[in-house]
């Protein structure tokens, strides 16, 4: 019955029966938010029906879902506040400023924040960054959410990773496979979920800023203020949320069709990939699952595809600092890919040995940056011994 218990308590989320299946089951929660937007856009008749059915209906107990008014998480904060917000966003679901302001409240008080309500909270900020009317505030409301959830859900697992050990201790249960097989799993959840908040931590944007990304809102040039305060901060930004994807790539669509010259255009499209390359590698060091660690190569090999494409575009004599920043990116990527492939013991590709001797040449033409001189040092390093 104990046994029956400790399961039954990791029923309460997917991810903490399955935590190498964080993103996929994510995502599929955040599209059943985008499901319901759909449908109530699609008739009035059956957005009704789903504020009657679904919107406004308090479920009791765990049976309660999360939706578009955040209800569920209005009701954990016990706010009266809370309570009006979410009244607002039952009659009307896609007022922003009140699910935004809902999140303030839970992000005010974070450190009674449970797992449930940020969960919820994080759901509900990615489903803002869906948003094509962008902003500075909805972006770090994204990575505060991230970072809350990401830690909830490391202190969960490591609450029932104990558990699990205990118990085998308790009982000599050494041999009973159900419980040990669940309990490395666990450990190595814990692991995991640590290893991607430390990918994805990184700080917030200090500027606030907007970007209309709606048909017809775009213009048919990114001004320079939209570059420097827009388009570059908010990509930035963006690829450390894996699940804001949607929002990011309309950006680098954007930027591809507007700014094909700029070499700022391939250097968020290695970023992006080389974040997704790592996790999908972090799941491999654990699972040692090999479609795992081939979707990591994969995304190391556009990572590294992208930013070669926007060295293309860097003069003989860089000087600009976003030629600087490209060729300072390009020799990050050539040497993390050699670290990683050499950590998971994977065989460098012939042709990665020139593309280092390359690094290190370019490296040289801003040798005075110094993480120009960082990198080439560790790539000099890693040749010598390799």
């Amino acid at each position: 019955m104990e046994d029956e218990s400790l399961f039954k308590e990791l029923d309460t989320f997917e991810e903490l029966q399955s935590p190498f299946l964080l993103f996929p089951v994510l995502h599929r929660e955040l599209e059943s938010l985008n499901r319901l937007k759909r449908n109530r856009e699609k008739s009035i008749l059956v957005s009704n029906v789903l504020s009657g059915l679904h919107l406004g209906e308090e479920r009791p107990g765990p049976e309660e879902r999360l939706d578009l008014s955040g209800k569920r998480l209005g009701k954990s904060l016990d706010n009266p506040l809370a309570d009006q917000l979410c009244s607002k966003l039952e009659s009307s679901p896609m007022d922003s400023e009140s699910r935004q302001q809902l999140l303030g409240l839970m992000l005010e008080r974070r450190e009674s924040v449970n797992l449930q309500m940020s969960r919820d909270g994080y759901l509900l900020a990615l489903f803002e960054l869906e948003n094509p009317q962008i902003s500075a505030v909805k972006i770090n409301t994204g990575l505060y959410c991230q970072e809350l959830y990401l830690l909830r859900l490391y202190e969960k697992l490591k609450e029932m990773a104990l558990k699990f050990k205990q118990k085998i201790q308790d009982t000599r249960s050494e041999k009973d496979t159900v419980l040990m097989g669940k309990s490395t799993e666990l450990q190595h959840g814990v692991t995991y979920i640590e290893n991607c908040a430390s990918i994805l931590k990184t700080t917030p944007l200090k500027q606030n800023y907007e970007l209309d990304l709606r048909p017809g809102k775009v213009g048919k040039k990114i001004s320079v203020k939209q570059l420097s305060s827009g388009y570059d901060p908010f990509s930035r930004k963006l690829s450390h949320l894996p699940l804001a994807d949607v929002t990011l790539n309309q950006m680098l669509e954007i930027m591809h069709l507007l700014e094909r010259n700029n070499p700022l255009v391939g250097y968020h499209q290695s970023l992006r990939h080389e974040i997704l390359a790592r996790l999908a590698f972090a799941d491999a060091l654990l699972t040692k699952d090999s479609k795992k660690e081939k979707e990591g190569a994969s995304q190391f090999s556009k990572a590294l595809t992208t930013i070669s494409q926007a060295m293309a575009l860097v003069g003989y004599a860089p000087n600009r600092s976003v030629e600087i920043a490209t060729i300072v990116r390009y020799g990050q990527i050539v040497y993390m890919i050699a670290k990683i492939y050499r950590l998971h013991q994977i065989p460098l590709p012939n042709a990665h040995q020139e593309v280092m001797n390359k690094a290190v040449r370019v490296l040289q033409k801003v040798a005075e940056d110094k993480n120009a001189k960082i990198i080439q040092q560790n790539l000099l390093t890693f040749m010598e011994n390799n």
